[in-house]
């Protein structure tokens, strides 16, 4: 089905989308995680990181349907992995907040990443 040839294209255009926000419109997409920004050190570490974060895995993707090559979709299932544990984790041990919203958005990216890698994986033995 040529529609799941264009699957993977999903999780990297959503998180170039957020990545395109926390560029152009920060405090916004800052607001949507229901973070305030409040000096310019703050914003500057918020910006920084969360803009490396979703461009970066977005362009894993992006690098995963370009070449057919599935490390790449396995690299993004892997950071948000990680961030899905220390949701858990920083909820469990520090005292923060658990955000069930978030928790399920990184399963699902994880998957989504996850499967694509499997399924580009499928595609290239063939």
């Amino acid at each position: 089905m040529k529609v799941l040839l264009y699957a993977p294209l999903l999780p990297a255009v959503f998180l170039a989308l957020i990545a395109l926000n926390w560029i152009f419109n920060p405090e916004a997409a800052a607001s949507s995680l229901g973070l305030i920004i409040s000096d310019p050190v703050e914003k500057n570490t918020l910006i920084r990181d969360f803009t490396a974060f979703f461009l970066g895995t977005s362009i894993f993707c992006f690098l995963g349907f370009i070449t057919k090559r599935p490390e790449w979709y396995f690299a993004s299932a892997i950071i948000f992995l990680i961030a899905f544990l220390f949701n858990v984790l920083a909820s469990t041990f520090h005292d923060a907040s658990f955000v069930l919203e978030t928790f399920i958005i990184e399963l699902i990216l994880a998957l989504a990443c996850f499967f694509s890698g499997k399924y580009t994986n499928r595609v290239s033995e063939r």
